[in-house]
């Protein structure tokens, strides 16, 4: 168990807590595990970048335009 700070620029400063689990029949890897702690201000801040990732923005998506039918990329 330890602990990170770490500041992402879309939500600000999250204060995580994490565990690194061993995987047993796979000998080098291990899952690490992050979590605030609940109601904290970095509780709240790691949900609104949950959010944020469920909903792609238009720039990361190309605005919406490329790999649709009919629209710009479509070859037509």
């Amino acid at each position: 168990m330890g602990s990170l700070a770490c500041c992402i620029p879309k939500v600000g400063p999250l204060d995580l807590r994490y565990e690194k689990l061993m995987l047993p029949g796979a000998p080098g890897q291990m899952l690490v595990t992050y979590h605030a702690e609940r109601g904290s201000p970095s509780h709240e801040r790691l949900q609104l970048l949950a959010h944020l990732a469920e909903r792609p923005s238009a720039e990361a998506s190309g605005g919406g335009r490329r790999g649709r039918p009919g629209g710009a990329g479509a070859g037509g």
